[in-house]
């Protein structure tokens, strides 16, 4: 059972969220997560606890982004905390070994926005009796159960964990293992495993025993010494740096994290937007007339879940390059409080799998005006950029947005044939043919559902004349 103290503290970090937003790039937090593999155990040198964390930092450090591993633990690297643990099982009911057990406290302490979770490794050497496929597979589900609840918007990237040698079948017990976990991640729900990424570290430093002579470069062989079975558990070097190697590009596949937030005047009533299109009532009962699929053809985006009940529309995130050229195009819902959502992951935290750098934030929607961020924007690692609070946050400043009261500012109403300009076209042949009908239709300005005179005499008119400033 939570605490009070725990739900007040995630209390307030939602509320920290909601209030404050600034454009200032700050660290993504990334949680190496596991037992004494993540600690970086080596034989090649048993006084070091770098493992593979040293170069995967180097080489996000090398490529610009913007991180910060967190965790209870230091190791001997660069930047040493983590939360690898000797040891440790996936799951050792009442022990002091678990990580299922104890994770609650590991992210309560130091809340990651990426975790790397490598586990399974001493459970495959346990002796008690197992199903090492379905069971030990079930063990780390519940760990990324228990990070799911802790916050859904944790990306976790969990690893189809490394070989053994086989004595005990230890070999098979991790094959066995690796597969299962994959099919369970599978059966997850929709919303959950989407924020769910695959590493295949078994493939990566291959099969123990597995090459041609008998030995594999990426392990240390001894048959004697202090402990023997200690180091069999365990990559070398070279092992570890093909570890690092793996992470990279995945971790980089989810940076740099948007957080955006921006209001349609459409649907605007006064902090909040909407949701009619969510609950349109025909006469005969509500019905959904949001479609699971973005109107935007040029980053065509579908869900396969459905859409929840906060959510107000579509919207198309366009990422530019400082010469105005469009690096990245993500479709994504928009939420009834003016904050993107990534279909991806069902988050407010917008994976871009983008280069680090300065680009401008452009963001569109099919009968509103498109608006882009007054300057660049640095994105390198979690960056969060508002348009709602005030005519300086767009290109073209108060030309470019809609006053919508209050010192809220928000994207301006009316554009039907979504072509850039309000002009009479927009009235007389997207509004004026649909006028008295109902659907998700772009001439539905207020974005209820209908096509009514509101919609014509209410936004379109007032607008007439105004236009886009995005270049």
């Amino acid at each position: 059972m939570l605490s009070y103290n725990y739900i007040g503290k995630q209390l307030l970090l939602i509320v920290l969220f909601l209030v404050s937003f600034s454009q200032t790039p700050s660290q993504v937090k990334i949680m190496p997560l596991g037992d004494s593999i993540t600690r970086g155990t080596n034989p090649d040198s048993p006084n070091d606890t770098i493992g593979y964390r040293e170069s995967l930092y180097q080489q996000l450090f090398s490529a610009g982004y913007n991180i910060d591993f967190v965790g209870s633990q230091r190791g001997n690297t660069t930047d040493p905390n983590h939360e690898g643990h000797g040891g440790w099982e996936a799951s050792h009911p009442g022990g002091s070994v678990s990580l299922l057990d104890t994770l609650p406290k590991f992210l309560t302490k130091n809340p990651p926005n990426i975790i790397l979770l490598h586990i399974g490794t001493n459970d495959i050497s346990s002796l008690s009796d197992f199903d090492w496929g379905t069971d030990l597979a079930n063990e780390v589900i519940q760990i990324l159960n228990t990070i799911y609840t802790f916050d859904s918007k944790i990306v976790t990237v969990v690893a189809k964990i490394i070989d053994r040698d086989d004595l005990s079948s230890r070999h098979q017990r991790t094959i066995n293992f690796n597969d299962t976990l994959v099919i369970k991640v599978g059966l997850l729900p929709i919303k959950q495993k989407q924020n769910i990424r695959i590493v295949d570290m078994y493939d990566s430093l291959g099969i123990y025993y597995g090459t041609t002579n008998g030995y594999n470069p990426n392990f240390t062989y001894y048959t004697s010494g202090p402990n023997p079975a200690l180091y069999r558990l365990h990559p070398n070097t070279t092992g570890y740096l093909k570890m690092a190697n793996t992470w990279f590009p995945t971790v980089v596949g989810i940076l740099p994290i948007l957080q955006l937030r921006v209001f349609l005047q459409g649907p605007y009533t006064g902090n909040t937007m909407t949701t009619a299109l969510r609950h349109f009532n025909d006469g005969s009962g509500t019905v959904d007339l949001l479609p699971t699929s973005s109107p935007f053809t040029s980053a065509p985006k579908s869900v396969s879940y459905t859409i929840p009940d906060t959510v107000t529309d579509w919207i198309l995130l366009e990422i530019r390059n400082p010469d105005n050229s469009v690096k990245k195009l993500k479709s994504c819902l928009l939420s009834k409080h003016g904050y993107a959502i990534d279909p991806d992951g069902f988050s407010t935290s917008i994976s871009l799998g983008i280069t680090p750098g300065p680009y401008s934030i452009v963001v569109k929607q099919r009968n509103h005006l498109a608006v882009m961020s007054s300057s660049t924007v640095q994105l390198t690692g979690l960056t969060a950029y508002d348009f709602t609070t005030g005519s300086g946050q767009y290109y073209g400043g108060s030309i470019g947005a809609k006053d919508l009261g209050s010192g809220v500012w928000g994207m301006i109403a009316g554009d039907g044939n979504g072509n850039g300009q309000m002009q009479n076209d927009d009235s007389e042949n997207i509004w004026k043919p649909d006028n008295g009908t109902s659907g998700y239709k772009n001439s539905d300005y207020n974005m209820n559902g209908q096509v009514q005179n509101d919609d014509n005499e209410n936004y379109w008119k007032p607008n007439n004349g105004r236009g886009s400033q995005v270049p």
